[in-house]
């Protein structure tokens, strides 16, 4: 499996709800470190910087992280001693660089990782492509780079519980102008009570859209006289 297989195995997790926002920053900021250390694989890092980077507490860095291992997507061994950080593994990497960068697992990681694949393929249910798409057709380049944007300008959007697909990406865009669609997600990222009140990004977006454009005053028309000929 390469880069980009794992990360399109990353969104048919995301888009059949088994990954959250908050869970695909972890996996996504794994995927980076890895790269930044030449593809290292394990390799360590410490939860209080993780934390820092991603802007998250312990207990939810820890909660997300047995997610992505119960999703397949990762192993990790937490640190037994204080100073000694957690070590991640991630899952089908070593097909990414040749064999003399990879580096190989530790044994008492890699039975743990076998085990549970063989548990995961009999559990997770087949991935349902978006209406008009294909199973192993991957997320156009349009909406990554959508997807970018809104962790870039719009994080909080990106963390509901469902986020956008590619297919509502595509709706969206299609019935409202580009501009008022950007306006509005960086609105409801900077509405506090969004993750508490919401759950579908496309849903509450195209609601807010609606809102605003029963709120927008016709223009009126000039006072101008009747004339009889």
């Amino acid at each position: 499996m390469n880069y980009i297989e794992m990360i399109n195995q990353y969104w048919q997790l995301r888009e059949q709800g088994i990954l959250t926002g908050s869970e695909g920053d972890l996996y996504m900021y794994l995927l980076h470190v890895s790269n930044k250390l030449g593809w290292k694989n394990p390799f360590n890092q410490s939860n209080a910087l993780i934390c820092a980077v991603l802007n998250t507490s312990e207990p939810t860095l820890i909660r997300n992280r047995n997610t992505l291992k119960q999703a397949g997507l990762i192993e990790f061994e937490s640190g037994k001693a204080v100073k000694r950080n957690t070590q991640y593994y991630l899952k089908n990497l070593s097909s990414v660089v040749s064999s003399s960068v990879s580096s190989p697992i530790s044994s008492s990681v890699s039975r743990p990782v076998r085990q549970h694949k063989t548990k995961l393929n009999k559990t997770t249910p087949p991935y349902i492509p978006p209406q008009g798409g294909s199973g192993s057709a991957p997320p156009n380049e349009k909406f990554l780079n959508f997807k970018k944007w809104l962790v870039e300008k719009a994080a909080r959007v990106e963390k509901l519980k469902q986020p956008f697909t590619e297919r509502e990406y595509t709706e969206i865009f299609a019935k409202w102008p580009r501009k008022d669609v950007l306006n509005i997600l960086v609105e409801m990222h900077n509405y506090a009570p969004l993750l508490k009140k919401n759950i579908s990004a496309y849903l509450t977006a195209n609601t807010w859209l609606t809102k605003r454009k029963k709120d927008e005053k016709p223009t009126e028309k000039p006072n101008v006289p009747y004339i009889t000929d």
